[in-house]
């Protein structure tokens, strides 16, 4: 196996985040480049998805999580690709804690979220086309009396 010759400042730095996780430095530097190639990402994500299950419960939410994807870990920043808006304001506005979290248990380190829009992104494999109910149903709420009928029964739910 090749070695690697880090700063003691480094060492220091990665000692402390391999701690947290249990690990020696470097199993955890395996396990951080591991999760940094191509394919690791994929199994990161899934594994992370996995982990957030039992804390996101909502079926809603849990769809908006199987629409991303993630696509690249660069100095402490988590890139993560959304097929659409809706979804990228639900992930930074309502998820963003979570995911932040579960990312940081799986990789030792604290990380960054930055979602992005990629119209190519898509769903994983098994997950509901997200970008097409969202758009079915923004359709639905611009025929006008959809649009009523669905503010008289939220106002019925409210008396």
């Amino acid at each position: 196996m090749p070695t690697v010759d880090i700063s003691a400042a480094d060492y220091a730095q990665f000692s402390s985040a391999a701690s947290a996780a249990g690990l020696t430095v470097g199993q955890w530097l395996t396990g951080i480049g591991r999760a940094r190639t191509l394919g690791g990402l994929d199994e990161l994500w899934a594994a992370t998805l996995r982990d957030l299950a039992g804390e996101v419960t909502s079926n809603q939410e849990q769809t908006y999580l199987r629409a991303a994807r993630l696509t690249a870990i660069v100095e402490g920043v988590a890139l993560v690709a959304v097929p659409d808006a809706f979804t990228r304001d639900v992930l930074e506005a309502r998820l963003r804690p979570a995911i932040v979290e579960a990312l940081r248990r799986r990789l030792g380190v604290p990380v960054q979220l930055a979602v992005r829009v990629d119209e190519q992104a898509a769903p994983q494999a098994g997950g509901p086309p997200v970008a097409d109910d969202v758009q079915r149903y923004a359709e639905m709420l611009s025929r006008p009396e959809v649009a009523q009928q669905l503010a008289a029964v939220l106002a019925a739910a409210r008396r």
